[in-house]
Formats: C-alpha cells, sequence, structure tokens
C-alpha cells in the first residue's frame, strides 16, 4: 500500500512529475497537456511572488544600504585630509591641486628630468621593454604622504582621488590602451596588505575611462625583497629579474597600460613589460601615480 502510493507520483528527470507511474514519453495528450499545465501554473505562482521588476528593487536597495553605511561611517569616522589634515575628505581640493607636477623637460621613454631632445644616455644604452612611461606627480611631499598611507597604513580609500587624478592626467596625455593591468603582489603580501595598492588603481582608473581591467595577467612568482630596500639601480633590476610571468592570452594583440604606484628606477615595470610583451602584448605603457627624481 505504501510502496503503491510512492510510486502514484514521482519525478521525471525533466522537472515534470508523472501520476500512476506516467512517462511524458508514453502519455496521451491529455496527460502531457495537463503536465505542462501544471508546469505553468507553478511559474505563474512564481511570477506572483516575483515581480520582473524584482531584481531593479534589489539592486537599488543595495545601493541605498551602501551608501547610507557610507554616510554613517563618514560620520562617526570623518575623511581625513592625507596632506592638511583637514576632516573634509581623504585628499582635499586644495591639497589635490597643490601636488607637486612631473613636468617635462623628461625623458621620452623614462620620465627622468632631462633636458635633451628625445631619450635620456640611460635609456640609449639599454632601452625598457615599455613604449614610455609616464607619471602626473613627484614622490614627494603630499604625493610622497599619499602613496605611504595607501600601501603601508591600510587607507584604501585614497585610491579614488588618486584613480581620479590619473583620468585626469591620462586624458591629457592621450596614451592609446586597450586595457589596464596592475604590477602584481606576491600573494603572501597582498594578504597581509589585504589588497594590492596597484590594482585599487587600476579598477578605479579603468571604472573612469571606460577600459577593462586584467587584474591577474602578471602573477609574482618570487617574493621580492621591497624595492625600496634595494640601494642601486642594479640591484633593484637584479631583484625582479624573473619574478613574474603572465597568465593567460586575454592580453594579446592588445595595447596594455602597466599601472602602479610609483616609479624608481623603473625595474619592476621593466621586468612586467618584458613578460606582457613575451607573452603577446601589441606594445606596453606604463603610468604611475608618481615618479621619483
Amino acid at each position: 500500500m505504501l510502496l503503491t502510493s510512492s510510486l502514484a507520483s514521482i519525478s521525471h528527470p525533466d522537472g515534470w512529475r508523472t501520476s500512476r507511474g506516467l512517462n511524458p514519453q508514453t502519455a496521451g495528450a491529455a496527460g502531457q497537456s495537463r503536465m505542462r499545465g501544471s508546469g505553468d501554473y507553478r511559474r505563474r505562482c512564481q511570477s506572483d511572488i516575483l515581480p520582473p521588476d524584482t531584481s531593479h528593487r534589489i539592486t537599488t536597495m543595495v545601493s541605498v544600504l551602501k551608501k547610507a553605511g557610507r554616510a554613517a561611517l563618514d560620520m562617526l569616522f570623518p575623511p581625513r585630509c592625507v596632506g592638511c589634515g583637514s576632516f573634509e575628505a581623504f585628499l582635499c581640493r586644495r591639497c589635490g591641486e597643490g601636488l607637486p607636477p612631473a613636468t617635462p623637460p623628461r625623458c621620452a621613454v623614462c620620465w627622468r628630468p632631462y633636458k635633451g631632445s628625445g631619450l635620456c644616455p640611460k635609456c640609449r644604452r639599454q632601452r625598457p621593454a615599455f613604449t614610455g612611461l609616464r607619471s602626473p606627480y613627484v614622490f614627494r611631499d603630499t604625493v610622497r604622504e599619499l602613496v605611504h598611507a595607501l600601501k603601508y597604513d591600510h587607507q584604501a580609500a585614497l585610491a579614488t582621488p588618486a584613480a581620479s587624478l590619473l583620468s585626469r592626467y591620462l586624458e591629457e596625455e592621450n596614451i592609446g590602451a586597450d586595457i589596464l593591468i596592475p604590477v602584481p603582489l606576491y600573494p603572501r603580501r597582498e594578504r597581509a596588505r589585504g589588497y594590492n595598492q596597484s590594482a585599487l588603481l587600476a579598477r578605479g582608473l579603468g571604472r573612469l575611462v571606460g577600459l577593462p581591467v586584467e587584474d591577474r595577467a602578471l602573477i609574482r612568482e618570487r617574493n621580492t625583497p621591497s624595492q625600496a630596500e634595494r640601494a642601486s639601480a642594479e640591484e633593484r633590476r637584479l631583484n625582479v629579474e624573473g619574478a613574474f610571468r603572465h597568465r593567460g592570452e586575454g592580453f594579446s594583440g592588445q595595447r596594455v597600460l602597466l599601472i602602479d604606484d610609483v616609479a624608481t628606477t623603473g625595474a619592476t615595470l621593466d621586468a612586467c613589460a618584458r613578460v606582457l610583451r613575451e607573452g603577446g602584448a601589441a606594445s606596453v605603457w606604463a603610468l604611475t601615480f608618481a615618479r621619483e627624481d
């Protein structure tokens, strides 16, 4: 008796329920019509529960809650300018306008100060793998404070104003690019920091200028010591030699714009650009927030 009642209604692999052991393939037209009608009824019930605009409503609600959460945090912990310390923004307008610009004359490739025309002597002797490097600011004063706070003080919010300033600069420089790729951190270091500051800059910039970001196209295979601990340009070059490899072919044939926070000797950018060119990139330009002169 119990077995009979269990067999009276079983589920078909296609999702229809059969009656009295009938299979949709062997059931008559009337039986199949009843089965389809049951599915239509269930779909109608679901549409009554979840109206067509439910997804839009949920997205709107999440957006509103995020804004409310940010407003509450701003009230409890108001943003403080990294430059002057005023409780206005993470980088107030006055400090943002007063950042030291990396103005020419500079080398057309590595962007070091150079009063001659074209390439500096170092780039003529050994040209980097990237086509050119550009940075809007010199690494000193408030720029140094911003970069250090972003990298070492867990102030990830500073990536937003920095990316905004980079977007304005990129429009002025008119560097052709199809894709943004940030310089990667070693995974253990990224976990300890909580984020990759170069990836934050790249994502913020990508949203503002409408370019895709491939933040996993490059992998740092060796946990190299910080470049800041290396004294000479040769030590920095050897420190990152063979430290990177590319993954996938999402950038093959693309004009890559390599993103980092600060350029010193350019050794890290050169190593990354070399790997990207070997992986099929059509060209590689480098863009950093600051340049150390």
